[in-house]
């Protein structure tokens, strides 16, 4: 749609997704720093844990992405003699021409975290809550900048249908080479915009809950939950990944790793709910 910041120039200009990318983590984690104050956080620890987790979080997500598409992209370019060693490995480090897969940073971003807030004494739960509705502002950002980029695309949609869209013909949604191939000009899904939309909701959501009486470190889970159906929802239309048959299943990979977020949202809601009354209980009675 927008991949270039300024087209048609004769020197490198970093790509749109980049930018977007960039903005939205800046906002983020500056809420997130504001936010932290009101609850007795250091605002520059905030924001050293927002840096450290953004560039934990890329890695994971180029890692994955890098893994997921390994056998269609990566190896058979090398293999034909289209790209050389060192061609092969820059490729695999050059996330400005995109290609991050957000569960891989979501969870080599939750490894650190964890760490992070273990080092420094943090109360992991409290500390969360603060950081979680940030972290869907930002993805929902990142959503806008795969919609410029021209990726994560959808299903093709009824020529009537109202929020259907079109992409350049050299787009990366209309390449022959694409696993369910779809002409120049057709109208598609912008399942980029779902997803950011649904982001856009859940956080404020989860800042309407993070200001009311909530169990400490449950707005995770919460989100868990909501994304995770979110999630699985979009990729029923998503058009750019190829189903996986599992135990009978056949679901994208994103679809089985929704079902499972979902799950242990619910049970670890569920626990730390059972966990909060237990305690105020003992409380009552001591």
């Amino acid at each position: 749609m927008w991949p270039d910041l300024i087209p048609d120039v004769d020197f490198w200009m970093p790509k749109t997704f980049g930018v977007i990318i960039m903005i939205g983590t800046c906002i983020s984690i500056w809420l997130a720093a504001k936010r932290g104050e009101k609850f007795g956080f250091d605002k520059d620890k905030v924001w050293d844990f927002g840096i450290y987790m953004v560039l934990a979080g890329i890695l994971g997500a180029r890692f994955v992405d890098v893994a997921e598409n390994w056998g269609d992209n990566y190896w058979p370019n090398y293999e034909n003699g289209k790209w050389g060693f060192w061609t092969l490995v820059w490729k695999c480090f050059a996330i400005w021409e995109g290609g991050l897969t957000f569960y891989g940073g979501f969870i080599s971003a939750s490894i650190v975290g964890v760490f992070l807030l273990w080092k420094w004494g943090y109360s992991i739960g409290k500390f969360v809550d603060v950081i979680v509705p940030s972290m869907a502002l930002g993805h929902a950002f990142g959503r806008v900048g795969c919609f410029l980029q021209g990726c994560c695309y959808g299903h093709a949609c009824e020529e009537d249908f109202a929020l259907g869209v079109t992409f350049p013909d050299d787009a990366m949604v209309y390449s022959p080479n694409n696993a369910v191939p779809i002409s120049e000009g057709t109208l598609v899904h912008p399942t980029q915009l779902y997803e950011s939309g649904a982001e856009l909701l859940l956080f404020f959501f989860l800042s309407w809950l993070l200001f009311r009486k909530h169990t400490t470190g449950s707005l995770m889970f919460v989100w868990m939950i909501f994304y995770g159906i979110a999630r699985f929802l979009v990729e029923l239309i998503r058009a750019d990944n190829v189903d996986h048959v599992w135990m009978g299943l056949s679901f994208h990979f994103s679809q089985y790793v929704a079902m499972v977020m979902v799950f242990v949202g619910v049970v670890g809601w569920w626990m730390l709910k059972i966990s909060s009354k237990e305690n105020e209980i003992k409380e009552t009675i001591s």
